[in-house]
């Protein structure tokens, strides 16, 4: 089903189309800004006014949202944050009082609803919504991944009473491209899709790739109109659809970036721009380190329901590959739930050859048949059949595809507290509840990983499971030179007399005290657990005037082979950001953070004012006052405060374009300056538009590529894109550049028009047409391996890997590391079998050596997910075999090989 306005009349509900959307998105380093443009029709010769109309859309979770205006008809409007109730009231008296209105409210921290009142006849309707969030660290490609949610999935159980979604219904949004400005709308063209993204980056990028959508790049600038020196810190992209008609997505887009130095550790210190003595401190790190590894018990539980249809086999095969890895010595189970659920054992089991056999061949039988996805209750079964005396790690494989999640989370906070459990979260599929399994990883101290169809399982799989391996550091703290000690926030309230009589007038008692917030405010509360490949980042709001120079990030890991407490530490030093735009920006970012703390039931600096089981009313409303006062003091959509907006008289779409051509000089005025300067400026970054960049020298171009198809249309309807072949050029030759730029915050895209557009027309309810045809170029187009990172060049040398060639083989290997023989193992590897038979006459030997030697000579691309199996491989044969032996078979196999 199209996203649309939907209205009532005569009793019946009707919708408004959505004829175009534009998503610009600017993406700084670690962070993304976009700018999101939606048009809707009520122009046909039937339109009438209508008193209401409402739409329901998807942004990625813990988005910022910042900025919310409209242009209804000739009215522009512009939001402004109020408390949630007292933004419906505004919004419902302008629309009894026949203006134009708008309300902008957060359903879940991924869904979000507008409602527009009084829109006249004949009219467009245009909302422009401004939001900002981090950037997730993939492990796929050691980068920054950008995630635009195109689908509310259908999600199990009830939805939001804001919301008008149920079980069973998809709503998508459709992206359409409306070339021109605002101001420029009087007669909208049904135009259809526009999705358009440009980086720039602290060091030389090194990959662009996107593994759900075909896309154009260009190298060495935001546009391809571009005639600026080649920078290679900059790029773009854009969405290139095969098919025109087409303008749903069904699937989130998904771009992966990967630059030098993406992971370094980092610190940003931003002094707010008006408020005195106020400052934003981020620190942000992609920790690289070795700890020993330790006896752990391991629980699957995976999502089985119906919802799950299409993504069983990724789960079996995913399951197959932790199967296979987990370590000698530790103890492991699996929970399936759906409507119910139930336990593979009554508690889990030391790993052993028969519990391997019994839960592979369990595996195998997994389908998708236990109904809807009640999640809760199979959690809390896990951990009240937990191993007590050991340290647990809970893997959730699901695709998150329900409501609920607040109880979800306050019971896996409390369940992981203390330090000795773990929940890691793995989401799977192209529709993911980015909400459900990224809050999972946030509320456990683990962390999560989205496995959609064309990403790398094996991969991901393995640096997952070495994650959950890993000794709990529960004592992560950052300090600096001068910090105060940690702070909680207190009521200003007179302590009760049990002697003196009470008065009932009390001048300096103020029932609706709110609390007294510390100097220092750190966002998220705890530092998060540090695994390698996985970026943690920690805001510090500080109100006291300090400024640190550098920071200091501490731990210590209790080594439990050795009885030694392991210390960890790092120092980094403070970048100071001296841009007004880019303060602001890190402020909401880290406001944002607070927010996604208190709507998750961490609470922070409140902690400790009411009991939770004594005090619930007092402790809820004190929460609910707070994320008020947070959203807005930050400016910020949430839980509590909603953007309501109502068109003043006078206020015309003139007014509108005023506005932008102001905002669009003065960022130009910007570009010139930084431009010229040879360097890019901090002051580029922190605007709400960036205008194009403007270059003096032109001796070197930019490089440009393109997929197999390009978008080039010569008119809006019915024509077929024409296919252009595009020279690609390396980017591996680019020295990286001896200066920086290292401010973390994104600026909104660059306004300029773009050229190619698809034409519209509307999917009809469900998926009834894949995003690119079967005839159509695959996901992984030629073009991106003009872009995968240096480090990765060597290894493509190598021969291509058959298909989920690591989980294959998994199911194969034994539980004392042995893989079974079977002529399927050496037509994986490409092995001629002639005369490997008669090597020796334990068969299993010799398929166990020439899996070792086949995967390391001819796949060492893909070390980091064999290593475990292959290093169990190695101790077996080691311990079984004589040398005389294990030299003979090898160079049997190495013969076959032909090495």
């Amino acid at each position: 089903m199209t996203t649309r306005v939907t209205y009532s009349e005569y009793g019946s509900q009707r919708s408004l189309p959505l004829i175009s959307t534009t998503l610009r998105s600017h993406v700084v380093d670690l962070t993304a800004s976009h700018t999101l443009t939606q048009v809707y029709d009520n122009n046909d010769s039937s339109s009438r006014d209508i008193a209401e109309a409402r739409y329901t859309f998807p942004l990625y979770e813990s988005s910022a949202v910042t900025d919310f205006h409209a242009l209804v008809g000739e009215r522009t409007i512009k939001g402004v944050v109020r408390e949630k109730a007292e933004a419906k009231a505004i919004y419902q008296a302008a629309k009894s009082a026949g203006k134009v209105t708008a309300l902008f409210s957060q359903d879940t921290s991924e869904v979000f609803t507008t409602s527009l009142g009084n829109i006249p006849a004949r009219s467009l309707v245009v909302v422009v919504i401004k939001y900002v969030h981090e950037l997730k660290q993939d492990l796929e490609v050691d980068g920054v991944k950008l995630l635009v949610p195109t689908i509310i999935a259908p999600k199990y159980g009830i939805a939001p009473v804001t919301t008008d979604l149920v079980f069973g219904n998809r709503w998508r949004t459709c992206w359409g491209a409306f070339s021109r400005e605002i101001r420029d709308i009087g007669n909208a063209e049904d135009v259809g899709l526009s999705l358009s993204v440009t980086t720039t980056m602290s060091g030389t990028i090194r990959g662009i790739s996107s593994p759900s959508h075909p896309i154009s790049i260009g190298l060495g600038s935001h546009s391809s109109d571009d005639d600026a020196d080649f920078d290679p810190k900059k790029a773009h992209a854009t969405l290139a659809l095969a098919l025109p008609s087409l303008t749903g997505l069904d699937k989130d887009f998904t771009l992966l970036i990967n630059a030098n130095n993406i992971g370094d550790p980092r610190a940003f210190l931003a002094p707010h721009p008006t408020l005195t003595d106020t400052s934003t401190l981020m620190v942000t790190m992609v920790p690289k380190f070795v700890l020993p590894p330790q006896g752990h018990e391991i629980v699957f539980v995976v999502d089985r329901s119906g919802s799950m249809y299409n993504k069983i086999a990724t789960v079996r095969s995913a399951l197959q590959l932790f199967l296979a890895s987990l370590p000698v010595g530790s103890y492991f189970n699996m929970c399936s739930f759906g409507s119910n659920y139930s336990s593979l054992w009554p508690q889990s089991r030391k790993y052993s050859e028969e519990s391997l056999s019994v839960a592979k061949a369990h595996v195998m039988g997994f389908d998708s048949n236990m109904g809807g996805t009640e999640i809760l209750a199979p959690v809390m079964d896990t951990m009240r059949r937990r191993r007590p005396d050991m340290r647990t790690e809970i893997l959730i494989l699901t695709d998150g595809e329900v409501w609920d999640t607040e109880r979800m989370f306050e019971f896996i906070n409390g369940s992981s507290k203390d330090g000795n459990v773990r929940f890691f979260s793995l989401g799977v599929g192209d529709a993911v509840s980015h909400s459900l399994v990224e809050g999972i990883s946030r509320a456990g101290r683990g962390y999560s990983q989205i496995v959609s169809t064309n990403s790398n399982l094996q991969k991901k799989v393995m640096r997952m499971l070495k994650a959950a391996l890993t000794p709990h550091v529960n004592d992560w703290d950052i300090e600096w030179v001068g910090k105060p000690e940690k702070q909680r926030a207190t009521l200003t309230a007179p302590a009760p007399s049990t002697v003196a009589p009470i008065s009932l007038f009390d001048p300096n008692c103020d029932p609706d005290s709110t609390p007294s917030a510390p100097s220092i405010i750190q966002a998220p509360t705890n530092v998060p657990a540090l695994f390698p490949y996985s970026r943690a980042t920690v805001y510090f709001l500080i109100s006291n005037g300090d400024r640190p120079e550098k920071v200091f990030l501490k731990g210590s890991a209790h080594d439990t082979n050795s009885n030694t407490i392991c210390p960890l530490q790092i120092e980094i030093p403070v970048q100071a950001i001296t841009s007004a735009g880019a303060s602001l920006g890190l402020y909401q970012l880290a406001g944002r953070k607070l927010l996604q703390d208190l709507e998750e039931g961490r609470l922070s600096y409140l902690e400790g004012i009411y009991d939770k089981k004594t005090e619930p009313t007092k402790l809820a409303e004190l929460i609910a006052k707070e994320g008020t006062r947070v959203g807005l003091e930050f400016g910020l959509a949430s839980k509590w405060t909603s953007f309501v907006a109502v068109a003043e008289d006078g206020s015309t779409r003139e007014e509108l374009t005023n506005q932008q051509a102001e905002e669009s000089a003065d960022v130009l005025a910007k570009g010139e300056e930084a431009a010229g300067s040879g360097s890019t400026s901090p002051s580029s970054y922190g605007r709400n538009f960036q205008g194009p960049a403007v270059g003096k020298g032109r001796s070197a171009k930019r490089a440009s590529t393109s997929p197999t198809f390009q978008p080039h249309f010569t008119s809006f309807h019915g024509q077929q894109m024409q296919q252009v072949q595009t020279h690609t050029q390396s980017i591996g030759a680019h020295p990286l550049p001896t200066t920086e730029t290292p401010i973390p915050l994104p600026s909104s895209p660059d306004s300029q028009d773009l050229s190619s557009s698809t034409s519209y027309s509307p999917p009809a309810f469900g998926p009834s047409s894949p995003a690119y045809s079967p005839s159509s170029p695959p996901v992984n187009y030629p073009v991106a391996q003009a872009f995968i990172p240096a480090s990765s060049l060597g290894a493509r040398l190598a021969p291509e890997a058959p298909q989920n060639l690591i989980s294959d083989l998994a199911t194969l290997q034994q539980f004392n590391g042995m893989f079974k023989s079977s002529e399927r193992i050496f037509a994986w590897l490409g092995l001629q079998n002639r005369g490997l038979e008669m090597a020796h006459a334990d068969v299993d030997f010799v398929a166990t050596v020439a899996v070792i030697l086949a995967l390391e000579s001819r796949f060492p691309q893909l070390a980091e997910e064999w290593e475990f199996m292959v290093s169990k491989a190695k101790e077996a044969v080691g311990r079984l075999y004589s040398q005389a032996d294990r030299e003979a078979v090898a160079s049997l196999v190495r013969a076959a090989l032909g090495s």
